[in-house]
């Protein structure tokens, strides 16, 4: 056989001296093309690039689905986001109403404290200013 006559040549015939090559090369032993193993290695390799094929196939339908549940994902994660945006925004409006209405109503509570203190301080002085004249009078 020549070297055009290699590139011609029968695609079972190149996988057979394939095969009869690797099985030297594996075991060192040397097998005929009419050796029966021959059809059960062609065989199997023929079933194993079917099963390769399937494989890969359903490896891509898997990442396919798999897109589509992460893209579902971002989905509610992004409308998540903005409800959560809704919500924060929200509380900081009603946030800004309360506050101010709080702080008054804080410092009118207060108020009275003030001045009852301020009440409690002058009856203090009075009650000193009264005890200072009967210490003096009665010196």
């Amino acid at each position: 056989m020549t070297v055009g006559d290699e590139k011609t040549a029968d695609p079972v015939s190149t996988e057979i001296k394939q095969i009869i090559d690797d099985v030297f090369s594996i075991s060192g032993q040397k097998i005929s093309n009419d050796d029966p193993i021959i059809a059960v290695l062609l065989y199997q390799k023929q079933q194993l690039a079917v099963n390769r094929a399937e494989l890969e196939q359903h490896d891509t339908n898997f990442f396919i689905n798999l897109d589509q549940r992460f893209e579902k994902i971002n989905r509610h994660y992004e409308e998540m986001e903005k409800q959560k945006s809704l919500i924060v925004s929200e509380l900081i409006g009603k946030n800004k109403k309360l506050v101010p209405e709080l702080v008054k109503e804080e410092l009118q509570k207060q108020k009275p404290n003030h001045e009852i203190a301020f009440f409690v301080v002058l009856g203090i002085l009075i009650f000193t200013q009264f005890l200072m004249i009967v210490l003096t009078i009665f010196k």
